[in-house]
């Protein structure tokens, strides 16, 4: 097929750069309007920042991404 012959290299960076926009910018955005719908505005707004940096959310996402990057391999062995 014409996508046997591309590279594959940066085609797996620009997806993963993508999957990585896509899963910060959802997740970040739905903690931030569960947190203001529960909580006083200026104090979801501030755990929302807290939240973004703590150390269990960067390995959630990282395993998030890894699995993701993954599934998209044994998606591409299995059609190929």
């Amino acid at each position: 097929m014409w996508f046997d012959k591309q590279v594959l290299f940066p085609r797996v960076l620009r997806s993963l750069f993508w999957t990585i926009v896509i899963q910060e910018s959802y997740l970040s955005l739905s903690f931030l309007f569960l947190k203001i719908v529960a909580w006083n505005p200026v104090l979801g707004f501030l755990d929302w920042l807290f939240y973004l940096i703590h150390w269990k959310t960067i390995v959630y996402r990282s395993i998030l991404c890894l699995t993701t990057i993954v599934f998209g391999v044994f998606n591409k062995r299995f059609y190929s």
